[in-house]
């Protein structure tokens, strides 16, 4: 996991941890309440497995530039949440 400045809100910071949740709404992204269920706590550097490709949300042009954008369900440290491409760095 790693976190980046895009200018949108792609997960809640807390000290050096990053708050994930269970579900990134594709409908509203971006607005007030994206994120919903169940929330985790991680820290930045966590290993985690991309288990399939949810989406990009429907505000978010389908311009390939855009693509940083997409969200990801991700299985980390036992839990699953869903995370933007922007926020997971390849190892």
């Amino acid at each position: 996991m790693n976190p980046t400045d895009h200018g949108f809100a792609t997960f809640d910071w807390f000290g050096n941890q990053m708050k994930l949740y269970e579900i990134i709404d594709l409908n509203t992204f971006p607005s007030f309440s994206d994120f919903k269920g169940s929330s985790f706590m991680f820290s930045v550097g966590n290993v985690g497995t991309v288990i399939k490709l949810v989406g990009r949300p429907k505000k978010i042009k389908k311009d390939p530039t855009w693509c940083m954008l997409d969200v990801y369900e991700v299985l980390i440290a036992g839990k699953v949440v869903q995370l933007f491409r922007q926020n997971m760095e390849p190892i």
